[in-house]
């Protein structure tokens, strides 16, 4: 009787072991938790993926990040000669757009290097007063080249062309008008010179393109008129 004790008591105990392991079981499958593992594994770190850690820039993170391809550059435009008191416009050619190769400024701020067709000076002018205008070119011409031929044309349609007067020894730089151009609207206009009459012979280089007005243009300001009543007392204060 003595040695049977014992074995019971070691039975009961497993029984009991096993119960507390069942209703641990139970208790962790109704929580939701996983049972201690008896195998005594090193924690592997958890990992995310590049997706969940990186963060969004923008405020909302349904937004579409903004596109990284560039707008379309538009052409180089020189910049606007505006339109003067007197109704002219004057195009220096320190405020022209030179196209072509060789075709440049010289030490005296003149358009020179004309070459070839391909040579362009590009102006851009804003036209205010509508009007008639007579295109004049200020040019140094001198050897005995009887082709120095210019073309002006103002927007797309619009353009006059003369043959540009020759200098003498004792004044070489010379005013050509090239023809009339009837500018109906306002706005802005390109301007582009262009010496189809090539190659030149001699000296030749552009100081000044003109629009000058045949008549006074209407001015688009307002217009202010003195009356009797203002002219006498204007008088009287004199006196």
């Amino acid at each position: 009787m003595l040695t049977t004790k014992p074995r019971r008591r070691k039975k009961f105990d497993k029984l009991a072991q096993l119960a507390c392991s069942l209703i641990w079981l139970m208790a962790c499958l109704v929580i939701g938790c996983q049972p201690p593992s008896h195998t005594n594994h090193p924690k592997q770190p958890e990992t995310q993926s590049p997706a969940v850690t990186q963060q969004s820039s923008s405020p909302n993170p349904t937004e579409t990040p903004p596109s990284t391809s560039q707008p379309s550059v538009p052409p180089d435009l020189p910049p606007v000669v505006q339109q003067e008191a007197d109704g002219a416009i004057r195009l220096s050619p320190l405020a022209a757009n030179l196209r072509g190769e060789r075709l440049d400024l010289d030490a005296w701020d003149r358009i020179a290097g004309f070459a070839n067709r391909d040579q362009q000076a590009v102006w851009q002018m804003r036209l205010v007063m509508p009007g008639t205008y007579q295109v004049q070119a200020v040019a140094l011409c001198t050897g005995p080249t009887q082709e120095a031929r210019m073309r002006v044309n103002v927007g797309d349609k619009l353009f006059v062309e003369n043959l540009i007067e020759l200098g003498k020894a004792d004044q070489p730089i010379t005013t050509t008008t090239l023809g009339e151009l009837n500018l109906q609207s306002p706005g802005k206009f390109l301007v582009t010179l262009e010496m189809p009459g090539l190659p030149l012979i001699g000296e030749f280089a552009v100081t000044e393109i003109r629009l000058v007005p045949l008549e006074n243009p209407a001015s688009p300001l307002p217009k202010f008129e003195m009356g009797n009543e203002s002219a006498e007392t204007n008088t009287t204060k004199a006196n």
